[in-house]
């Protein structure tokens, strides 16, 4: 039967789905019209059949309130649709901001606020704590880095990969333009003197400064972060030309065991107390700069007529807090600030007028190697310059023995008359002469006699001004004379003054007793032990004598007064 013959359509009717629906039943009653037409319409359309067929459209009606469908506020599409856990929430649309971008839109920020002109270098502080000089020195217009403290996620500087992120990141910063000055205040905690009041509390001493064996993590930490100190301070010296200063207590071993390492870097002390500038405690304290001096601040009450005139609060032992003690009282930053930015405003005139200088001088070249200017600064040294010049520095005859007689002139001016008493006897004794022919493995002839040896050495000891019986004085395992050494360094003047000790009472292998400074002559190395000294002696492992050493004496074992305890 036909669909005509039957009423009803020959396709399933679709009904509008619910989620469609809504919407459209709300935008009908906006609109006052449902969605086949308008509410005059709205029963004819309701009486409509069931079908297939699309209605006729409806009459329009003009309404001066509906504005035209280009204009009429229409739905969101899914405004009103349930969020299902497949749907994705859009995001907005997000563009990466590189760090090149970011470093000129804050260069644009500071310019639009009127103080990059102005700002006179950049100030970058560590182990800050709660930072009053940062931000006494940013109050005075100065460009200061955000301060640095372990307590709020700064650099480690017990870590070497944190210490290594933080010279890129400072390098960085530092081309930002202007000089630069850096301030370090490591903890003092186990390098404080106050420790010493008890053998209970007691780290460190004069004799080990490095802490007192056996050692306690705190203090190898302590000194790991010292040390890394220290390091970074001058690497910032040499590589971005800063300022630098580090701070402690006068008193605090910091000063005695970074000494060694401190020594030819050319530094200054100032040494201040705070109670000059408002603090109520003396607490003196030193600050070791490089680059730079703070002069107003090199001020000790007590000390040339200064005084502050108030009663001083004793710290601990129930008195005075030392940690509250530590914080920079208002009125020395205060101080201190306006000495950094006097510095740098200073150090940026200087260098804005030599590159004016170097770039008027400053000529073009076709071919050759290219060098920066006098004026702006020297070139990295090649490796040849490197080695030429510690040629030029070395006190050691091995390195360049034909400039001694200009870099070492007392070496020859006072050995001269002992050269002369070696010249007459060798000439003059058959004994002496052909001493050559006395070495290597097939000799042609026998070690002079000793008889004719110690005539020689009582010559040169009355030469030196030495007694004949003091000069044959040596330890029982060794053949050197260590006083007659010890009168060849008086004459000549030899900064390396341990080494009689040493020939006399045994040489330290630094375990124990320090190895004595060689003043220059050798670099001075720092190292944290990886054994205790009782983990080394259990370790019996390659223990045994040199090869050369059981030859001559037939025995693994030294003989008695070879070695001792004392000499480790």
């Amino acid at each position: 039967m036909g669909p005509e013959a039957s009423g009803s359509s020959a396709y399933p009717v679709l009904a509008p789905s619910p989620l469609v629906a809504a919407p459209l039943s709300e935008q009908a009653a906006r609109d006052g019209q449902s969605h086949f037409g308008s509410s005059v319409d709205r029963a004819a359309a309701d009486t409509l059949p069931a079908t297939n067929v699309k209605p006729s459209a409806p009459p329009e009606v003009a309404r001066e309130d509906v504005p035209p469908p280009s204009k009429r506020e229409l739905p969101e599409p899914h405004a009103e649709l349930p969020r299902l856990p497949w749907m994705r929430t859009p995001q907005p649309h997000r563009t990466s901001v590189t760090p090149r971008v970011r470093r000129k839109r804050a260069r644009e920020t500071e310019t639009e606020e009127g103080t990059e002109g102005h700002r006179p270098g950049l100030f970058a502080e560590f182990f800050a704590g709660e930072a009053p000089l940062t931000r006494a020195i940013r109050h005075v217009g100065v460009k200061c880095r955000d301060p640095d403290d372990l307590r709020t996620q700064g650099t480690d500087f017990a870590c070497p990969s944190s210490v290594a992120q933080l010279q890129t990141a400072l390098a960085d910063w530092a081309r930002t333009g202007g000089p630069v000055m850096l301030h370090f205040a490591p903890p003092c905690a186990t390098f404080s003197r106050a420790r010493d009041r008890s053998c209970r509390t007691r780290l460190r001493s004069q004799a080990q400064p490095g802490g007192i064996r056996p050692r306690p993590e705190i203090v190898a930490t302590a000194n790991r972060i010292a040390t890394a100190t220290l390091e970074f301070a001058l690497w910032a010296v040499a590589k971005l030309n800063a300022a630098v200063s580090i701070e402690n207590p006068s008193a605090s071993y910091l000063w005695q065991f970074l000494e060694p390492m401190c020594e030819g870097t050319g530094y200054r002390d100032a040494v201040l107390t705070p109670c000059l500038w408002g603090s109520p405690h003396r607490k003196p304290t030193r600050l070791r700069c490089w680059g730079w001096f703070p002069d107003s601040l090199h001020r000790s009450c007590g000390i040339d007529g200064q005084s502050c005139g108030r009663e001083h609060v004793p710290l601990e032992f129930g008195r005075g807090s030392t940690a509250e003690a530590a914080e920079y009282h208002p009125g020395l930053c205060t101080a201190w600030a306006t000495e950094v930015a006097q510095h740098l405003s200073q150090t940026r005139a200087e260098t804005e007028e030599r590159n004016t200088r170097a770039r008027a001088e400053g000529k073009p070249i076709d071919s050759g190697r290219v060098r920066r200017h006098h004026l702006r600064g020297v070139d990295p040294d090649s490796r040849k310059e490197t080695k030429d010049k510690e040629d030029a520095r070395a006190l050691a005859g091995c390195r360049n023995p034909a400039r001694l007689d200009k870099v070492w002139p007392e070496l020859w001016s006072a050995l001269a008359p002992v050269g002369a008493i070696l010249a007459e006897s060798v000439s003059s004794t058959h004994d002496l002469s052909d001493l050559w022919k006395a070495c290597g493995e097939s000799p042609s002839r026998a070690p002079p006699l000793e008889k004719s040896v110690a005539t020689v050495r009582s010559k040169v000891a009355r030469q030196l001004g030495l007694e004949p019986a003091a000069a044959e004085e040596r330890h029982s395992c060794a053949p050197w004379r260590y006083n007659l050494l010890a009168a060849v360094q008086s004459v000549t003047k030899d900064p390396d003054k341990a080494v009689p000790r040493w020939l006399k009472e045994g040489a330290p292998m630094g375990i124990q007793r320090a190895i004595d400074p060689s003043n220059g002559i050798f670099p001075t190395a720092v190292a944290e032990p990886s054994l205790e000294i009782s983990q080394l002696a259990a370790d019996t492992e390659g223990m045994s004598n040199h090869g050369s050493f059981q030859e001559k004496h037939g025995l693994d074992d030294p003989p008695q007064g070879w070695t001792s305890s004392e000499s480790t």
